[in-house]
């Protein structure tokens, strides 16, 4: 089952950032609207066509992520998603696609945000505009902050995927290992939308030998442990629990 990861939050949230870990983590297709826009905008301080252009961009890359998510493919959407109902019409969408939805919240204090901007807009990285304090104080008047019913990942462990301070496990996985019985290497590549193929692929050893890795009677060195870790994108403290 593919999975559609919306990313929600504030600019200088940290959008792409967790973007861009959750594309290697999951094997994903990332879409950002500001990059694509970028490549597009002829004149990057023509904010009248840098808006005209959001709404169009937006549909194409949905048409496209909707696609993916038909096709099984993991899919992540960069767009902010700052209202309730914008959430909620991209869920239903992706969920009557048979797809999962998990939604990603960066809440940020306006302080930090504004903090982060004014030091961003000295230097743009590619693919972003600059804000200015006006913006951002307009656009978080028409922020709508998610609820607990919305499936919130807390910037709290953002910043524990980012900064690997801790090694951080999902209650899924753990449900997997405990309620399923499954081995944490097994209970993570099935996290992560993995076949024993793809990461047999990323090993390079056969289908069959990874199988045996996974087994429940297996015990692999600290040597082999490492190299599963780097083929899921993990620490190898995430597979000792």
């Amino acid at each position: 089952m593919a999975t559609l990861f919306l990313i929600c939050g504030l600019p200088g949230a940290g959008k792409t950032t967790l973007a861009k870990q959750l594309e290697q983590a999951h094997a994903a297709l990332r879409f950002c609207p500001d990059e694509w826009i970028a490549t597009i905008l002829a004149d990057a301080n023509d904010i009248a066509e840098r808006d005209r252009l959001r709404d169009p961009v937006e549909a194409l890359q949905w048409e496209l992520a909707k696609r993916a998510l038909v096709l099984g493919t993991n899919v992540i959407l960069e767009n902010g998603f700052w209202s309730r109902a914008e959430r909620d019409r991209y869920r239903a969408v992706a969920e009557a696609l048979g797809a999962r939805v998990e939604l990603h919240y960066l809440a940020v204090s306006r302080e930090e945000l504004w903090a982060r901007l004014s030091k961003r807009n000295i230097n743009l990285p590619p693919g972003t505009f600059a804000v200015t304090e006006e913006d951002l104080d307009l656009w978080s008047s028409w922020f709508e902050e998610p609820t607990e019913d919305e499936f919130i990942v807390p910037y709290n462990d953002f910043l524990r995927l980012e900064n690997r301070q801790e090694n951080w496990v999902p209650n899924e996985v753990v449900e997997r290992v405990i309620v399923g019985k499954l081995t944490p290497i097994r209970a993570w590549r099935e996290q992560l939308g993995l076949t024993q193929v793809e990461v047999a692929e990323r090993m390079q050893i056969s289908q069959a030998a990874f199988a045996q890795l996974e087994a429940p009677e297996a015990h692999p060195r600290k040597s082999t442990l490492q190299r599963i870790a780097q083929a899921l994108g993990l620490q190898v403290e995430q597979l000792n629990f």
